[in-house]
């Protein structure tokens, strides 16, 4: 895997020191772990603890997907409301991490998660038989909803479901104009940050890899008389980026290569 022999900066080498013994002080309902965020579809380079059942080499999660598409990363996410995927609820917090050497770009993240639904159990047996009812203290309003999936295929069927679900069609019945918006939700929670990712939504609406180039450029804006020039620039690699070639017919013999985005 080229992204191996790729420099590891030194906050991330720092965060992952601290991994096995944060995870310790915070205890066994806790799971710590951090991201290197610069190769999304398996940025988990190091975990403690079990409670998302991830392991090193799991993908980025959505929410850090969306984040960092939409630049969002300027405040740390803390204490908000997720859940495993056997229901427990946990209490998670985010934290970027930023390259000094590169202008403090966000590069990746410490991400924290502790199992709270044993307290609450606890505190709600304690409110229903020792306290007196009362109005419920309100919730946090508008948390993010983040997904722990294990690959990163979970993490691109997930977010095609949500949109198409919001829509209420499947990718056959779509008009052009609601595969244009299914292309603008996908791009705006970072799915097109994954190396492939072009692949697998093409094939998911039915479509070819260069009509959603062209849809995807449509979306950013990109002027059309630039779209030829100007290919979807997506799942770039910081060090060796893998690019397919394909061949095209030319006004001479044979056959000429053009290089498209990955």
């Amino acid at each position: 895997m080229a992204e191996a022999f790729v420099a590891r900066p030194l906050v991330l080498d720092l965060a992952v020191q601290l991994v096995p013994d944060l995870q310790k002080v915070l205890g066994p309902l806790s799971e710590v772990l951090v991201h290197d965020l610069r190769f999304p579809e398996h940025s988990v380079i190091a975990i403690a603890g079990h409670l998302t059942g991830r392991s090193i080499g799991a993908p980025a999660t959505d929410l850090l997907l969306r984040l960092t598409r939409q630049n969002a990363t300027d405040v740390n996410p803390l204490n908000y409301n997720t859940w495993t995927s056997d229901g427990r609820k946990m209490r998670s917090s985010t934290i970027f991490l930023r390259d000094s050497a590169a202008g403090g770009e966000v590069i990746g993240a410490l991400c924290i998660n502790v199992d709270v639904s044993v307290g609450e159990q606890l505190q709600q047996w304690v409110r229903e038989n020792v306290i007196m009812p009362g109005d419920e203290p309100a919730g946090l309003q508008n948390e993010p909803v983040e997904r722990f999936d294990t690959s990163v295929e979970e993490t691109m069927r997930a977010a095609l479901a949500r949109v198409l679900g919001e829509i209420g069609k499947k990718p056959a019945e779509l008009s052009k104009a609601e595969r244009l918006r299914v292309v603008e939700a996908l791009d705006q929670v970072g799915v097109f940050l994954i190396k492939k990712s072009t692949a697998f939504v093409a094939d998911a609406l039915g479509i070819s890899r260069a009509t959603l180039y062209n849809y995807v450029n449509q979306v950013r804006g990109i002027p059309a008389r630039r779209q030829e020039d100007e290919i979807l620039t997506v799942n770039a690699e910081p060090q060796q980026p893998h690019c397919e070639r394909v061949h095209e017919p030319s006004r001479k013999a044979g056959a000429r290569k053009r290089r498209l985005g990955c």
